[in-house]
């Protein structure tokens, strides 16, 4: 049978996960306890136990209460069939591997062991106990760790519809400032690299930002987040972009001649296109333009698609790759080295 001392103590918990901020004087009344310092000591014990309770004042009175991610949510009893319970089964795995190196995994460990133990014990013909473990969404690292801190910003910022401010180590060498302020659209990990699609506000477009390169991280109060531009679909915008993003990003830099250089003026091709200073010669009207990439497969693609008009300058290994596939391509075709059929 529960004490009453430990029936308190979950009250009082209960309170707090209901979002109370009370002072020691307001618990005890709420609590029907006959002083402040039993209030006192419970808190203790809430925070011996691990429950992070927090002090803010109010109007010269100091009051308690739980940060906004120890909240309790309501209203979470639902009914499942056994196919729907297996299909929660495997997206807590894949969530699991997704979210491994974000602030996130602990929570939906403990959230999923508590859901897993309820679901376990009402299905009839699954073992969801076993069947958890038969399934495998990767589990390795990012290629680049970055601060807990910008990701809890960022979910807050898309919470809130706020922008942020922030210093980013852009990997280009083009005019946007370190100090910017966007606001953001989408998370993602494509490939396991985590990211913030966000609306720039110096480019005025959205934008990439790789969550390991903001160095410093701001949420802006005092205005409202950007709208996201007019027929945005991150779909779409994850779609049109050259293969996956996993692994450190490199800098692919290409020369267009002439011929196509206003298509590259007039579409971005990737959401990190930047078209780069026009060649020192002012009668060579060529464009450099550079682009952030993690695999090379889809870029050697879309490079090769253009013809004479695109010429790789780095990487050197883009170059090397694209001039292979052309040998073998006129080998296959039998073309000889002098350009004559064989």
């Amino acid at each position: 049978m529960e004490t009453k001392s430990h029936t308190t103590l979950g009250e009082l918990l209960q309170l707090f996960r209901d979002g109370h901020a009370l002072t020691k004087n307001e618990a005890a009344q709420k609590l029907n306890l006959g002083s402040e310092r039993h209030v006192l000591r419970l808190i203790n014990e809430l925070r011996d136990g691990g429950i992070e309770v927090k002090e803010r004042w109010r109007d010269g009175r100091k009051e308690f209460h739980l940060p906004a991610s120890e909240l309790g949510v309501e209203g979470t009893t639902v009914s499942l069939t056994e196919r729907q319970a297996l299909a929660l089964v495997v997206a807590a795995e894949a969530g699991r591997a997704a979210l491994k190196p974000t602030p996130l995994a602990g929570p939906l460990e403990e959230s999923f062991d508590q859901l897993l133990g309820r679901l376990d014990r009402a299905s009839g013909t699954y073992d969801l106990a076993r069947l958890r473990r038969q399934w495998h969404f990767g589990t390795e690292p990012t290629a680049s760790a970055f601060d807990p801190g910008v990701f809890e910003t960022l979910v807050e910022a898309l919470n809130r519809g706020r922008p942020v401010q922030i210093e980013y180590d852009s990997a280009h060498s083009s005019d946007a400032p370190r100090e910017r302020t966007v606001s953001p659209l989408v998370m993602a990990a494509p490939g396991g690299s985590w990211r913030c699609v966000a609306f720039c506000h110096y480019r005025e477009a959205p934008r990439d930002f790789t969550l390991s390169r903001i160095e410093d991280i701001v949420l802006d109060t005092s205005r409202v987040a950007a709208d996201p531009p007019e027929g945005f679909d991150p779909d779409v915008y994850f779609r049109e972009r050259f293969g996956d993003l996993s692994g450190d990003p490199e800098i692919v830099r290409l020369r267009v001649e002439p011929e196509a250089t206003r298509y590259f003026q007039e579409k971005s091709y990737h959401p990190t296109q930047v078209i780069e200073e026009p060649q020192e010669d002012r009668r060579d009207s060529r464009i450099i333009v550079s682009f952030e990439v993690a695999g090379l497969e889809d870029i050697a693609s879309w490079v090769r698609s253009w013809g004479t008009s695109v010429t790789v300058i780095d990487p050197p290994e883009l170059a090397d790759k694209i001039r292979e596939d052309i040998r073998a391509l006129a080998e296959r075709y039998g073309v000889s080295k002098t350009g004559e059929a064989t």
